[in-house]
C-alpha cells in the first residue's frame, strides 16, 4: 500500500474516532463520513471497516487512546488534502464545516506542521454571484464586487485555508532571492551603465588599472620608502622584496578596481534580464476595464495597493510584479521577441548572468595573480638595471667596484684602478663605479694621472706640448636609486668634491644602499687612475 494511500486510511480513521466519542454514529454523521470516503476515494467496505472499528473502541474503552491527533491537526490536514488540487467547491467546503463542528477544531489553533516543505494550498478564484467578475479573496465572510458593488459570500473553508497557509513551513521563495531587484525601475545610472558595451567597460578598466597603479606608487611605496630610511636605515628601492612589492601592489589595486568593475559588469547584465523577468512576472490585464489586475498564473483577482511591488495571488500563492510604468513596459514588449518566455526561464537567465560576479571575481584575481608574477620580474629586472646584483649585503657583493655595465671589468678596492672612455657613457664626458654600501660607511677617494698616456698624447699633438698635466678632477657621489613621492627613482646627489691629485677625499653613505661615483674627464686627459678604499671595514 502507498503511504499515500496510508494516509488517507490515517486521517479517516482519526475522524471516525472523533465521530464516535458518544458511541454511535447519527444519520448526519454518518452522510459526513460517506461524503468524505468518496472525496478520499477509499473503498467503501474499508471506510464501514473503519467505521465499526471506532464503535468496538468505544465499546471496549479505549477509544481516548487510540485518539492520537488533536482535532485541529486533524482538520488542518483535512485541509491541506482538498485544497491542493486547486478546488475548493460548496459541496467541499460543506463537508469541511460539518466536519470541522463535529469534531471540534478551531482554526484558531492551528500549528505549524512537520515535513510541510512541499505542500501547497491553491484556491480556485472566486467570482461575483451577479456579474461573474473577479474579486480579491479576503479574511472576511463579505466582500464587496469590485464591478457592480454586489456582496459576495467567501466559503469559510477558503478564510481557514488562509490561515492553514500561514503556519506551512515554507522554503524562501524564488522569487524574493531577486525582489528587491525586480521590484523598482533601474536608476538613471543604471540605465546608462548598461548602455556601454562590455569592450568599452574592459578598455576604461585597463587605463584606470595604468593610471591607478602609478597613483600607488606615490600613495603606497613612497611611505614605506620612508620608513625603510628612517627605521631601517636602507633603502627602499634596494632592499625591498620584489615579490613583495608586486603582490602587495597588485592586492590592493584588485580591491580598488576589480571588484568594482566586477560589479558594474554585474549591474549591466541584470539590467539587460531584468525587463524579460520583469514581463514574466508582471501581473495580468483585469478581465473587464477598471477591475482589479489578475494573477498571472490562475487568473485570479489581486488586491494592490499604490505602494505595492510585488503582491502575492491569495489563491494560487504565485509572485506578481504590479505598478509597472506604462512606458517601462511598451519598451521591454518592444524588445522582447514574439515566443515571450516563462518565469523558470527568466529566473534562469537571471540567475545566471548576476551570478557572474564571483565567476569575474575569480576571473579577474586569477589575472592580477599573473601581472603581479610579471610584476615581481619587472621589479627585479629594474633593480638590477641590467648590471647590478641584487643588494643582499654578502661580502662578495662589496668587495668589488662595479663599472657602468657589467661587460666592462669590475675593478678592485684599496688598489690603483685604470678609467678611460671605454668604461665611458655615449656622452663621453664621465665614468661611474658602483658600490653596496652601508648605512653612515665612509669610503675615502684618490685620484691621479695616467702620465704614461699624457706624455704620449703631447708627442702626438704638437699643440699640448706646452699645457701641463691637469692636476684637478671633479668627482660627484649619488646615492643610484633615491624614490621620490612621483613614484619614480632618481640619483640623488649626496656630494661633490674638486679633487687633487692623489689627495684622500672621504664620502659617507647616509642609507644602506647602492652609491656611485661619477668621475668627470679633465681637458685633455681621457685616462686616469683612482683608488677607492672603505673605511673602517671589518
Amino acid at each position: 500500500m502507498s503511504e499515500q494511500a496510508l494516509e488517507k486510511d490515517r486521517l479517516f480513521r482519526q475522524i471516525s474516532l472523533y465521530f464516535c466519542q458518544d458511541g454511535k454514529i447519527t444519520k448526519e454523521e454518518f452522510a459526513l463520513l460517506q461524503k468524505l470516503a468518496q472525496r478520499l476515494k477509499l473503498d467503501k467496505d474499508k471506510a464501514n471497516l473503519i467505521a465499526n472499528e471506532a464503535i468496538t473502541l468505544y465499546k471496549n474503552g479505549n477509544i481516548e487512546k487510540e485518539r492520537k491527533e488533536k482535532p485541529d491537526v486533524i482538520y488542518q490536514n483535512l485541509l491541506l488534502g482538498f485544497a491542493a488540487d486547486g478546488i475548493l467547491d460548496a459541496e467541499e467546503d460543506d463537508l469541511l464545516q460539518g466536519i470541522k463542528s463535529t469534531i471540534g477544531a478551531d482554526a484558531g489553533n492551528f500549528a505549524k506542521l512537520a515535513g510541510s516543505e512541499s505542500k501547497s494550498i491553491r484556491l480556485k478564484p472566486l467570482v461575483c454571484k451577479n456579474c461573474k467578475g473577479l474579486f480579491p479573496l479576503s479574511h472576511k465572510e463579505w466582500v464587496e464586487c469590485p464591478y457592480c458593488g454586489e456582496k459576495n459570500h467567501i466559503p469559510r473553508s477558503y478564510i481557514d485555508a488562509i490561515a492553514a497557509r500561514k503556519l506551512l513551513t515554507r522554503h524562501k521563495s524564488k522569487i524574493h532571492e531577486i525582489r528587491d531587484a525586480v521590484g523598482r525601475m533601474p536608476s538613471t545610472f543604471e540605465y546608462v551603465i548598461t548602455k556601454f558595451s562590455d569592450y568599452l567597460v574592459f578598455f576604461i578598466f585597463f587605463w584606470v588599472f595604468i593610471f591607478t597603479q602609478h597613483i600607488l606608487n606615490m600613495i603606497l611605496f613612497y611611505p614605506l620608502a620612508l620608513y625603510y630610511k628612517n627605521s631601517l636605515g636602507l633603502n627602499f628601492f634596494d632592499y625591498a622584496s620584489p615579490a613583495l612589492l608586486a603582490f602587495t601592489k597588485m592586492g590592493v589595486l584588485y580591491i580598488l578596481l576589480a571588484i568594482p568593475f566586477a560589479w558594474i559588469y554585474k549591474l549591466k547584465r541584470k539590467i539587460a534580464v531584468l525587463g524579460p523577468l520583469q514581463m514574466s512576472l508582471a501581473a495580468g490585464p483585469p478581465k473587464i476595464p477598471g477591475g482589479p489586475a489578475t494573477c498571472n498564473n490562475c487568473g485570479g483577482a489581486l488586491e494592490i495597493t499604490s505602494s505595492s511591488h510585488l503582491v502575492t495571488c491569495p489563491y494560487c500563492e504565485t509572485e506578481n510584479l504590479v505598478n509597472l510604468p506604462d512606458k517601462w513596459l511598451t519598451i521591454t514588449r518592444s524588445r522582447l521577441s514574439d515566443a515571450r518566455q516563462t518565469f523558470a526561464q527568466t529566473l534562469h537567465n537571471y540567475k545566471k548572468e548576476t551570478g557572474k560576479l564571483k565567476e569575474t571575481l575569480v576571473s579577474l584575481f586569477l589575472l592580477f595573480v599573473v601581472f603581479a608574477v610579471l610584476s615581481t620580474g619587472f621589479y627585479k629586472l629594474q633593480r638590477s638595471n641590467l648590471f647590478l646584483p641584487p643588494a643582499t649585503g654578502d661580502k662578495a657583493s662589496r668587495d668589488v667596484l662595479i663599472p657602468y655595465k657589467l661587460l666592462k671589468a669590475e675593478k678592485e678596492f684599496g688598489k690603483w684602478n685604470k678609467l678611460n672612455l671605454y668604461y665611458a657613457k655615449r656622452n663621453r664626458k664621465f665614468v661611474e663605479l658602483f658600490l653596496l654600501m652601508k648605512a653612515d660607511e665612509k669610503i675615502s677617494v684618490q685620484w691621479k694621472p695616467d702620465m704614461e698616456y699624457y706624455t704620449k698624447l703631447q708627442e702626438k699633438r704638437y699643440y699640448m706640448r706646452d699645457i701641463p698635466v691637469p692636476d684637478r678632477i671633479d668627482c660627484e657621489f649619488f646615492l643610484t636609486y633615491n624614490y621620490r613621492p612621483s613614484g619614480y627613482t632618481e640619483m640623488k646627489k649626496i656630494s661633490s668634491r674638486n679633487m687633487s691629485v692623489e689627495k684622500e677625499y672621504i664620502f659617507t653613505a647616509n642609507v644602506a644602499g647602492y652609491h656611485h661615483l661619477r668621475f668627470y674627464f679633465p681637458e685633455h686627459l681621457n685616462q686616469f687612475y683612482t683608488k677607492i678604499t672603505r673605511q673602517n671595514e671589518n
